[in-house]
Order: C-alpha cells, then structure tokens, then sequence
C-alpha cells in the first residue's frame, strides 16, 4: 500500500501489543473534556 497512492500507509508492528494496552489505559485515565485528539497535545506526558 502507497502512501502517494492512498493517502495512508498502515506500519505493522510499530508498538507491542503492551504498548497499545498501556496507551489505551492512560488515554482512557484522561476526562474528555473536549472532542478529538488534540486536547492530548497539551497534556504532560507520564509514567
């Protein structure tokens, strides 16, 4: 798949699977308090 091509190319095996699960946790740990995610940018990054 080209990104030129198609806009997007997909990178396989970029982040473990316990990297994902870490994200997603810390993601979640967040209060949305506006839509997107943009409002990620202004947050500190963590342990």
């Amino acid at each position: 798949m080209s990104l030129f091509e198609h806009g997007f190319v997909v990178l396989n095996n970029v982040v473990s699977a316990n990297e994902c699960d870490r994200l997603a946790a810390r993601i979640d740990s967040i209060g949305r308090s506006a839509a997107g995610s943009r409002c990620l940018l202004d947050r500190p990054s963590g342990p």
